[in-house]
């Protein structure tokens, strides 16, 4: 199965929450907090299926395995605590959010130029291809 919440902390993503339907009211925190946040936030919404869905995954079986990350004391600047939780992934509903970075942003020129310098210089649009050609 896959784990959105492991994949995109493990990414570096600077914003990962998680909310339900079972909670409207956090959920529509944590979608505003998410789009308040400066950088790319990701939501993860755990929804039941209410039409097909097996009879442990409806709305009041969801609300029974549902916990806040704040009832358990997360801290969501600790991203390898975020990670601990997020393995839980389909066991336990944590809803809220699991990371959010206390650094500020860098600049947009400051993150061009580092992506630049660890990519390397940029290779022109007709030598791209040249790797995938036969040696001769």
């Amino acid at each position: 199965p896959v784990n959105p919440l492991l994949y995109v902390l493990g990414y570096g993503c600077r914003f990962v929450a998680q909310g339900t339907p079972a909670d409207m009211g956090q959920l529509a925190a944590v979608i505003e907090e998410g789009i308040r946040f400066p950088g790319f936030a990701f939501i993860n919404v755990q929804s039941p299926c209410i039409t097909y869905g097996e009879e442990d995954t409806q709305l009041k079986a969801l609300k029974q395995k549902m916990k806040t990350l704040e009832s358990v004391g997360h801290d969501p600047a600790d991203r390898i605590k975020a990670m601990d939780l997020a393995q839980h992934y389909g066991i336990d509903i944590y809803t809220g959010v699991f990371y959010r970075d206390p650094a500020p942003p860098p600049a947009y020129g400051d993150y061009v130029a580092e992506r630049h310098t660890a990519m390397g210089p940029v290779p022109s649009r007709a030598s791209i291809l040249d790797v995938f050609r036969p040696a001769e």
